[in-house]
């Protein structure tokens, strides 16, 4: 998969890279938004990332273009925007089906979501996944009673995992256990 990230800011640039570079996607970063207009039909991304601080009133225009020039699989896009976005702006990126994000680190609630059966008590595992890296996953629990039977090499043969628009049930291998932070390997 293929994601594109158009901003001005380093920092902004650098730290989502870092996220989706865990999930591995190849991404194309641009400074420029026109440059990757463009370029973004001969790129065909999954995924455009757009800082609405860097581009306040161009990313309109972004999603307009790409809602017409790619008919058949359009990309999704995310929006970084802060408190101060406006409401009409906020209403505008839900009726052009753009997603909003407050911060790199609010992506992951978007993108991934884990629900596991513990096999001995046959209660749920809730938490969230901090990591998901190829067949890796680090779960996060949030009840440290939902892990105390549970031991290494375990094998957790009930779970639901979502990644972004996917849904899989993954049999999954519990390799070590820190706490309440469980480190998973699907197989």
């Amino acid at each position: 998969m293929i994601a594109v990230i158009i901003a001005e800011s380093e920092d902004y640039i650098k730290e989502l890279s870092q996220k989706l570079d865990d999930e591995g996607l190849k991404i194309i970063r641009y400074t420029w938004l026109l440059k990757a207009l463009d370029n973004l039909e001969e790129i065909n991304p999954q995924r455009i990332y757009v800082n609405a601080l860097d581009y306040p009133r161009h990313w309109k225009t972004l999603v307009q273009y790409t809602r017409g020039n790619f008919i058949e699989k359009k990309p999704e896009i995310f929006l970084y925007q802060i408190d101060n976005f406006g409401e009409e702006e906020r209403e505008k990126a839900k009726c052009l089906d753009v997603k909003l994000i407050a911060d790199v680190k609010s992506l992951r609630k978007i993108e991934q979501s884990l629900v596991m059966i513990n096999p001995h008590t046959k209660k749920l595992i809730l938490g969230t996944v901090s990591l998901l890296k190829n067949k890796s996953i680090v779960f996060n629990c949030e009840q440290n009673e939902s892990v105390l039977c549970l031991k290494p090499s375990d094998l957790i043969q009930k779970a639901v995992l979502k990644k972004n628009k996917a849904i899989s049930e993954p049999v999954l291998k519990i390799s070590s256990i820190s706490q309440k932070t469980l480190h998973l390997e699907m197989l």
